[in-house]
């Protein structure tokens, strides 16, 4: 397997951690790997009976200096002002990494098809609003976006979405296993909230425990009817970055919870 292309390159010191656009080959993204053709990689996420294609725009490599942290990569750093990471030109190298991923993005005929509506995965992240936003330019959406009706689920209601079944089931019933397990849940919900305030982040949870959350996003006005714009609709859902799919899978879930669209499909920038 050949790495194509790197965007990003290191320039780090013992006192700067800056990152500029660069087609040089070193640590940080990829932006394609087979066949020596740059375009989107897409594979599928299964929702019931629904296979929902995922678009990752580019590919990403783990920075290893940085541990277990999904989102170990200086690009990533970088973009969400974290970590100390930095551009070295913000206004040159973002232009520059979107033009490039822009031109990556427009290979693939999934995005080249006919989209109703646009939903953002609701984030904090600027990422995701510039993501957001580039996609409106390449796409032609028949509907508004409808992003800002749905919403992060308060970490305090977290514990309302507990598998405790699956719990149950995985240790064998409601034994010591069960009561040790559920109780390290419930302490990393409490780590979070201690972190991140009322957030909720399935990145801060380790994989073994985030099955068990059976829902984090939610309509924020339960009472609103968005059944036009999704409806036997095509949905195009976007997040800046996937790193086990959790979250995608759990947006998913929220918009055929209470609708019937006609199709959704996953695009990423970075996964």
């Amino acid at each position: 397997m050949k790495i194509l292309e790197k965007i990003v390159k290191e320039i780090s010191s013992e006192q700067e951690k800056i990152i500029e656009y660069a087609h040089s080959h070193n640590r940080g993204v990829t932006t394609g790997i087979y066949n020596n053709i740059a375009k989107p990689l897409i594979h599928e996420l299964t929702i019931g009976e629904r296979i929902i294609p995922i678009i990752s725009i580019l590919k990403r490599n783990v920075y290893e200096e940085e541990g277990h942290d999904p989102d170990a990569n200086p690009l990533i750093y970088a973009m969400k002002n974290v970590k100390d990471w930095r551009f070295k030109d913000p206004k040159r190298d973002i232009f520059r990494f979107f033009r490039r991923a822009i031109q990556i993005a427009k290979r693939t005929d999934l995005l080249k098809k006919s989209y109703d509506t646009l939903i953002k995965i609701p984030s904090k992240s600027e990422l995701n609003n510039i993501l957001s936003d580039v996609l409106e330019r390449l796409i032609l959406f028949k509907n508004p976006s409808i992003s800002e009706y749905f919403v992060k689920i308060d970490i305090n209601e977290m514990w309302e979405y507990i598998n405790y079944n699956q719990i149950a089931k995985d240790c064998g019933g409601k034994n010591k296993k069960y009561e040790e397990k559920v109780e390290e849940l419930k302490s990393c919900l409490d780590r979070q909230q201690t972190d991140l305030g009322a957030t909720f982040s399935f990145k801060k949870l380790p994989n073994e425990y985030r099955k068990y959350i059976g829902k984090c996003f939610k309509q924020e006005d339960a009472q609103l009817d968005l059944s036009e714009f999704i409806n036997d609709c095509n949905i195009l859902i976007c997040d800046d970055t996937i790193t086990t799919e959790t979250s995608i899978s759990r947006m998913c879930q929220c918009v055929c919870e209470f609708y019937i669209p006609k199709s959704i499909t996953v695009v990423t920038l970075l996964s």
